[in-house]
């Protein structure tokens, strides 16, 4: 005989956690998505300001910074990089840029789209990178000390800025 057991699955609508609240950050403005928060409660995501033009704002501690005026599709760690990417019209182009101890660095600068993907708490980087119709992931890491590296690693004078 076999005994079928059946689990009642209850979700409750419209409630969130004991604990947590929902807090407004923007003032429904067209066209503001892809956020991303990271654990220390920092926030960013992209805005349009022009038709096809997008920037990056940041929350923090109940007020709203303009990180840049062209950029789109934030990532941030708990140290206060943000990766993310811009768009290049006269080349047709996404490239990855990286927001760094309040200096901004271009990281790739090629002829096809390097689009973000997701920032560690180290600064590395996982990016896509797309040159149709082939596609592949790419890896921003840090290089040990003493290694050598390849041209799809971080070189070491970035390391250096990277790691201070």
């Amino acid at each position: 005989m076999i005994l079928v057991v059946l689990l009642a699955v209850t979700r409750a609508v419209g409630q969130i956690p004991p604990g947590y609240e929902i807090v407004q950050l923007t003032e429904n403005a067209y066209y503001e998505h892809r956020p991303a928060i990271n654990n220390r409660g920092r926030v960013a995501w992209l805005f349009q300001i022009g038709p096809g033009e997008h920037a990056i704002e940041v929350w923090e501690d109940g007020v709203t910074t303009l990180l840049t005026d062209w950029g789109s599709a934030p990532h941030l760690n708990d140290r206060g990089d943000i990766a993310f990417h811009r768009w290049y019209e006269d080349e047709s182009t996404y490239q990855l840029w990286l927001y760094h101890n309040a200096e901004f660095l271009q990281i790739t600068d090629d002829l096809v789209w390097n689009v973000t993907g997701d920032i560690n708490q180290a600064g590395e980087v996982v990016f896509h990178r797309e040159n149709y119709p082939t596609t592949d992931i790419r890896y921003m890491r840090l290089v040990p000390p003493g290694a050598s590296n390849s041209s799809a690693e971080i070189d070491a004078v970035n390391v250096r800025r990277l790691n201070p």
